[in-house]
C-alpha cells in the first residue's frame, strides 16, 4: 500500500536562482508518466524510494501527489 507524503509543486513559472525559467505549459511528461519514480534524495525522511501520481500541469505550475 502506497502511504501519502503530500502534494508537491516540482516547479513553477519563475526565474530561478540560476536565472533559469521552465515553462510548465510546454513540459512533455509522457515518459516520466510511464515511470514516475521519485528519487532517493527527494525522500530523505523515509530512507527509501517513492512514487508520484496525480500530475497535474497548468500554465504557472507543475504539482503532483508524493508516495
Amino acid at each position: 500500500m502506497l502511504v501519502p507524503i503530500g502534494r508537491f509543486t516540482v516547479t513553477k513559472d519563475i526565474v530561478d536562482r540560476d536565472s533559469e525559467r521552465v515553462l510548465p505549459s510546454g513540459a512533455n511528461l509522457d515518459s516520466f508518466k510511464k515511470n514516475p519514480i521519485m528519487f532517493y534524495n527527494h525522500m530523505r525522511w523515509d530512507g527509501g524510494i517513492g512514487t508520484w501520481d496525480n500530475v497535474e500541469v497548468t500554465d504557472t505550475e507543475i504539482a503532483m501527489d508524493g508516495y
